[in-house]
């Protein structure tokens, strides 16, 4: 379970939204930015999280003060 442990609510100074390429990661993305909220929007051309390396890369990408946002679909076909 999560626990949020600041008393006074405030937007994160930027947010990593892996997922960003589909439809609903582009619609985060563009609320995120609506608020004017700083985003890193990653799409699978940006990161694919199956190759190798992937971890280092991301871990390369997010920096300490980062929210991650991951959202993930399987796309009927």
């Amino acid at each position: 379970m999560l626990e949020h442990l600041n008393s006074n609510a405030q937007n994160p100074s930027r947010v990593v939204v892996l997922g960003a390429g589909g439809f609903v990661g582009g619609a985060s993305v563009a609320a995120l930015r609506d608020q004017a909220i700083e985003v890193l929007p990653l799409g699978r051309p940006d990161l694919d999280l199956l190759a190798p390396g992937a971890a280092d890369r991301l871990g390369d990408l997010l920096h300490a003060d980062d929210a991650l946002l991951v959202i993930s679909a399987i796309v009927p076909v």
